[in-house]
């Protein structure tokens, strides 16, 4: 009787999974986040799924400020509703973990500000930490070097607009220098109160090999959406 009684909430389980896993299309999304998430971009990169913010989800995410010296320091930002999407290309594993978040009436431009702040703190904090890594292992150093985009900084912050759209993006120069994502970008929407934050990702199959060819990746990543955002800003 248990194992009938096992298999009969299993049944069950695997039914609301298959219920709850009805794909979205970006046609689909509420008019907020309407021309927000793109089918297809630069490279054959293409959408493969996008998933909705959990319903009951607290109305805000928080986002931590590490520190060697002081606590873990946390601020928060507003989340009125959000999606994931992720991006590959054929043949490949995901290029791009992609969330579409809408900040609360009047929030936007605080949280753009605190946003903006954690990323370059992490990545400052990041680049300080492979500094004095490299500076007492001089065979890492030497192995990075040869690895390294040539005449930059190990990890670095990049600011600029492309179609109207401003974006910032913290980069590891070098192909699995800290973690699997190489590149952190957010793309801003103010009109929308919408921010995109996209994870660009090292995979066991790449679709590069050189920290060259991702950031050709990465700039076409950028170009192709902010140009999707702006069209239909």
């Amino acid at each position: 009787m248990g194992i009938q009684k096992t298999i009969a909430a299993l049944c069950i389980w695997l039914l609301g999974q298959c219920v709850g896993a009805q794909p979205i299309y970006p046609q689909a999304l509420p008019s907020p986040f309407q021309g927000t998430v793109p089918q297809n971009l630069a490279g054959g990169l293409t959408l493969a799924s996008i998933e909705k913010r959990c319903q009951d989800c607290v109305p805000w995410r928080e986002i931590a400020f590490q520190s060697l010296t002081e606590p873990v320091r946390k601020e928060t930002v507003s989340v009125q509703d959000g999606y994931r999407a992720m991006y590959l290309f054929p043949g490949s594993q995901y290029f791009a973990n992609v969330k579409v978040e809408r900040s609360a009436a009047g929030q936007f431009e605080a949280d753009r500000e605190v946003i903006e702040r954690a990323l370059r703190h992490e990545c400052q904090r990041k680049l300080i930490n492979v500094e004095e890594f490299v500076a007492q292992k001089s065979a890492v150093r030497e192995k990075l070097e040869s690895i390294r985009m040539p005449g930059r900084p190990y990890l670095e912050v990049e600011q600029g607009e492309a179609h109207g759209i401003e974006y910032l993006a913290c980069t590891e120069n070098a192909i699995g220098l800290i973690s699997s994502t190489i590149s952190q970008v957010q793309l801003f929407i103010p009109a929308k109160r919408i921010t995109v934050t996209a994870y660009l990702l090292k995979q066991q199959k790449m679709h590069f090999t050189t920290i060259q060819q991702f950031r050709e990746l990465r700039d076409a990543f950028i170009d192709s959406y902010a140009a999707f955002l702006g069209a239909k800003d």
